[in-house]
């Protein structure tokens, strides 16, 4: 091809380019119309029921009905960040439950306290539980501008956070409430105010694996010797995983609650107790992934953080 053949193709090219784009734009607004035009307000979900069925026009997810999902926040920022799932991640999850330091009605779902089981010793000489001590007292009245400090995230969390202090407690307890909701799901995904999932892929991975044998899947993270799952990216744990975990800490319930204590980060500590009754993690990179998209490792898996004792 000759030069003046070649600067024409930009004459030619262009156009086409333009005339694609706008066609991506008009078929993605009306497919997004469409999409949204299918979701419904979801009920209050806390009273599960495997059998029930959707057919309220929301898209079909196979396998859903076998999932129980587990969102955890915190009253210092649960009213900002969680009535968006209602309309969002959860809005065509037919089976959820919302835990919380504070027991309340948020957008016409209850969350509930998942802090009730722990020893009462604890909640009044752990300074941890002054936040949870004063909700209770007084409910979101004594709520002050320091408890919604949002700082942000730091390799050693959020020192500054009093919702972050107190969220270490959360995830042993979980389990067990979790279980006295629903013990027969065939998975249960943990998520937190600032994860979002793809259900569709979520549903046809967890389709590949047998829910019978203890899987804990998540994206790694390691503190000194613990490997564990982030929990803002994301955890799923088995029925038989959960199980394992829920028996195994039945019997030891003060050497974690010491263990806790020591700790910073409430994921390390639901990993290690995993890892204690057998079950090792199930490194779920890139499905589970906390990454930006502008940090996401395309092209192979990213590897594994692992985090040093806080100098805090």
């Amino acid at each position: 091809m000759t030069p003046s053949r070649l600067r024409n193709i930009p004459l030619i090219v262009a156009p086409l380019v333009v005339f694609l784009l706008l066609n991506y734009f008009f078929w993605f607004r009306k497919n997004t119309h469409d999409a949204e035009e299918e979701f419904i307000q979801p009920q209050n979900n806390t009273n599960v029921d495997p059998a029930t069925s959707n057919s309220s026009g929301c898209p079909e997810l196979p396998g859903i009905h076998d999932v129980l999902v587990v969102l955890k926040t915190g009253a210092t920022e649960a009213l900002e960040k969680v009535p968006v799932h209602f309309n969002t991640t959860l809005k065509c999850i037919p089976n959820f439950v919302l835990f919380s330091d504070f027991e309340e009605e948020i957008a016409g779902v209850q969350a509930l306290d998942v802090l009730r089981s722990v020893d009462e010793d604890i909640k009044q000489t752990k300074a941890e539980f002054d936040l949870y001590n004063r909700l209770r007292d007084t409910g979101r009245a004594g709520l002050t501008a320091e408890d919604i400090n949002d700082d942000p995230s730091t390799p050693s969390g959020k020192p500054d956070n009093r919702g972050w202090l107190l969220d270490k407690w959360k995830f042993l307890p979980m389990i067990n409430e979790t279980l006295n909701i629903r013990a027969d799901a065939k998975w249960y995904v943990f998520i937190e105010a600032d994860t979002y999932v793809v259900w569709p892929n979520l549903l046809a991975w967890l389709e590949k694996f047998d829910p019978s044998q203890p899987y804990y899947m998540g994206s790694g993270v390691q503190i000194l010797d613990v490997v564990f799952g982030h929990g803002g990216s994301g955890l799923v744990l088995s029925q038989a995983a959960m199980h394992k975990v829920s028996d195994y800490r039945a019997s030891r319930v003060k050497e974690y609650d010491d263990f806790t204590a020591g700790q910073w980060a409430g994921d390390c500590v639901l990993g290690k107790a995993l890892k204690d009754a057998g079950v090792g993690l199930f490194f779920a990179n890139p499905m589970l992934q906390g990454d930006t998209p502008w940090t996401f490792s395309h092209y192979g898996p990213k590897k594994m953080t692992i985090i040093g004792v806080p100098r805090w």
